[in-house]
């Protein structure tokens, strides 16, 4: 895991997972954590009939970490499709079998 940016206590975040790579029994996984919004610095704003919860977009959001796993499936424990619509889909990952 890598961290890029700081994240705080009342940050709004979003996470972004995939798969990279699949092989027999095992999946490479890549993730992605994006702040998209933080709570307002209160010590410097007029807050004057704005509810002290404020917060600010990030635009465009901010990358704070990456991380890449592995997970493993036996192959007595795969179910295949659970989809019926994703039976005949050709995917960009070739899986062998």
């Amino acid at each position: 895991m890598e961290f890029t940016a700081p994240v705080h206590v009342g940050d709004f975040m979003e996470y972004h997972g995939w798969i990279e790579k699949v092989g027999n029994c095992s999946y490479k996984c890549k993730f992605e954590a994006y702040k998209v919004a933080c709570m307002c610095d209160t010590t410097d704003m007029d807050m004057t009939g704005i509810a002290s919860t404020a917060a600010t977009a990030c635009v465009p959001p901010v990358l704070c970490g990456t991380a890449t796993g592995s997970l493993y499936i036996a192959k007595d424990k795969q179910r295949g499709s659970q989809e019926a619509s994703f039976d005949n889909v050709v995917h960009a990952i070739k899986v062998k079998s």
